[in-house]
């Protein structure tokens, strides 16, 4: 795998279409990105949401073996009976309205346990996705096409859509559930622009292929010219090859053409139409199909997205003549691009009359191929640049870190990384040659050791927690770095110094990207270059991790935590303890709060034996005597006015169960100590 800009990562591929076989426009545009993402280093997890025939039905292992040799891991799903529904209403679908269940379970346990640094989906139907993706991982959304457009075009040529289509507002409301969308022409990418919030990106990726010289030859025939028009049986190709044979009944009726259609679109043409034509159906290679032709032409007035079999033919180097729908996003040359089908069925005529140079055509087709080349590769660089400014990492940086387990300041560190790492992926560096600490696998997936060396060993994408590679710390990543004297003695207050880590060296980074603070703070505000200033939490409100590390005495029992909450909590309260209990496996003390005196009482008990770890349920919003206590001895303290919202506030955003603590499925942060 290539050292490229996004060497080290884990990107999520979610897509209705399988990579292989190549033998339709979906599938090529899949394996182009997927094969874009490979070549700058990214390692590939392809969730495949099994959506079309055969694979709906069934199992086909040598085509999922191709598709498996591509990727570092392939996730097969097969659709609900959601999908593929008619509209229920007014002709339109919801952007939602095939989103499985099925899939929604499958993917909110994969994020619920691993991490991928950016995810794309494949079509904007799918795009609820993104609402299960962690904050800090970059969402990318490939359109493929722009639906509210396909219900215009079909209308046009009196035909009911035959696929998803939506209105413009729904459309523009899955657009926005990415941070950056990716289109495959340069006028859809300006449909989408204007709809998009600053939190977004709309990029131009055209399709393409691999190139050849183009194709110097004379006419096959002396005596006439042989135009050549490949398509499948969709009802746009279909409404455009008829639309040519009609004006060519008059407008070339004398001229010398023979016209060769491929693929399944003769199969919709009358007795009459197809008297005119020579069709060869299905075949093989497409090579076969260009050897028996002069000139390439795409009639096509109507439709969405991109003409794929045009670029194919650019790829290829064959003589092309298109009209001016075909040729968006290809960069065509203008000399081989007329108005519409009539202009189109005209030109041939007098090709075919005055059977002009064929050399001509081939020095318009090589501008063409650079001018698509140079647009895929600003399209490319747009689409890396825009995914690097979307990822956050925030790096902790303690070289010679060396406490026990039984230090409270070390349960105060990870507070503090838990805090920040639920507000985007968190790297550790804790020295070029450090061993990975046992406490790591007490955090989320999204905390990360960085390494000097680059990850992917072969069964890389097995571990959700792939260490950073220290060399994409040089890519423009918006990052934060914090460095505390946590190896300092007790008595002494632990520095934080904040700074925009693209800066180097740190020497020279400016007083506007810089923040020190000593001692506790409530809030640092951040300033980058991309954006004002950014409020980052240092602890919230319900969780205080205080930096003032002052002499206290150590622990001396057991490892333990500390349950405060009054008596009258009862069995609620008692099935939190054990939940805690169960978690934390370790011992729980319960310590009752009914009155002033019960939490004098309580002082002293974690006075004479100070916990790790103390969680508070209480009525009380204000600040109570034990948790000003546990501020100044430094322990980590959490609180609620009630157990579900505690319970609440470990989970996350995960809604509240009421099932046994044996079904609980999020185990609970606060308390994995």
């Amino acid at each position: 795998m290539s050292e490229g800009r996004l060497s080290g990562q884990h990107a999520l591929v979610v897509s209705p279409f399988l990579p292989v076989p190549s033998d339709a426009g979906q599938r090529k545009r899949v394996r182009q990105f997927c094969e874009f993402l490979r070549s700058e280093g990214c390692r590939i997890t392809f969730l495949h949401y099994a959506v079309e025939n055969p694979f709906y039905w069934s199992h086909h292992d040598g085509i999922h073996a191709q598709a498996a040799e591509m990727f570092d891991e392939i996730i097969t799903v097969n659709a609900g009976p959601a999908y593929g529904q008619a509209p229920k209403a007014d002709g339109m679908h919801k952007l939602d309205e095939w989103w499985d269940a099925g899939l929604e379970v499958i993917i909110g346990r994969i994020f619920g346990r691993r991490w991928f640094d950016l995810v794309v989906v494949n079509n904007v139907w799918l795009t609820k996705v993104f609402d299960y993706v962690p904050t800090g991982a970059c969402r990318i959304l490939d359109t493929h096409d722009v639906f509210w457009e396909r219900k215009l075009a079909f209308d046009r040529i009196n035909q009911p859509p035959d696929f998803f289509v939506c209105s413009r507002d729904d459309e523009a409301f899955g657009w926005n559930r990415a941070h950056v969308v990716v289109a495959i022409a340069d006028t859809e990418r300006d449909l989408i622009a204007p709809s998009l919030g600053d939190h977004s990106t709309a990029i131009n990726l055209p399709y393409t292929e691999p190139t050849v010289p183009a194709r110097r030859r004379g006419y096959l025939h002396p005596e006439k010219v042989v135009f050549g028009f490949f398509g499948s049986g969709h009802p746009f190709n279909v409404h455009g090859l008829k639309a040519l044979l009609g004006r060519m009944k008059t407008a070339a009726r004398w001229a010398p053409i023979e016209l060769v259609v491929a693929g399944q679109v003769g199969k919709a043409l009358t007795a009459d139409e197809a008297a005119m034509v020579r069709d060869l159906g299905y075949v093989d290679e497409v090579q076969e199909f260009y050897d028996q032709v002069d000139i390439v032409v795409s009639p096509l007035d109507y439709g969405s997205g991109l003409k794929i079999k045009v670029v194919e033919a650019v790829a290829l180097g064959v003589p092309l003549l298109v009209t001016r729908h075909s040729a968006i996003g290809t960069g065509m040359a203008r000399e081989l691009v007329v108005s519409d089908v009539d202009a189109l069925a005209d030109a041939m005529a007098a090709i075919a009359t005055r059977r002009p140079s064929l050399e001509s055509f081939a020095d318009a087709v090589e501008r063409s191929q650079e001018t698509l080349a140079e647009t895929i590769e600003a399209g490319q660089r747009g689409v890396l640049d825009a995914t690097l400014a979307r990822q956050e990492v925030t790096v902790f940086r303690y070289p010679e870190l060396e406490l026990p387990e039984s230090d409270p300041r070390l349960w105060a560190l990870i507070g503090m990384i838990r805090e920040f790492s639920s507000h985007g992926p968190v790297a550790l560096d804790l020295g070029e040659d450090a061993m990975e600490p046992a406490w790591l696998s007490k955090l989320p997936p999204r905390v990360r050791l960085l390494d000097k060396q680059s990850p992917a060993p072969a069964d890389a994408h097995r571990d959700s927690r792939a260490r950073f590679a220290r060399h994409r710390l040089k890519d423009p990543l918006t990052r934060i770095t914090l460095i505390s004297n946590l190896a300092a003695e007790p008595g002494f207050a632990a520095s934080v110094s904040i700074f925009d880590g693209r800066w180097e060296p740190e020497s020279k980074t400016p007083d506007w990207a810089t923040h020190h603070i000593d001692g506790p703070g409530r809030c640092i505000e951040l300033a980058n270059r991309a954006a004002d200033a950014v409020p980052v939490p240092w602890w919230s409100d319900s969780m205080s991790w205080d930096p003032v590390l002052p002499k206290r005495k150590r622990p001396t029992g057991a490892h333990r935590v500390a349950l405060l909450m009054p008596s009258e909590a009862g069995t609620p309260g008692e099935t939190l303890a054990t939940l805690v209990k169960h978690v934390c496996q370790h011992r729980v003390d319960v310590l009752h709060l009914d009155s002033l005196q019960d939490a004098f009482v309580a002082l002293e008990a974690m006075h004479r034996d100070p916990p790790a770890f103390v969680l508070e349920l209480s009525n009380r919003e204000s600040e109570s005597l034990c948790e000003e206590w546990c501020k100044r001895n430094a322990i980590p303290f959490a609180k609620a006015v009630d157990g579900r919202s505690l319970l609440g506030l470990a989970r996350g955003s995960a809604p509240a169960r009421t099932r046994s603590n044996q079904n609980w499925t999020r185990i609970t942060k606060l308390a994995r100590l």
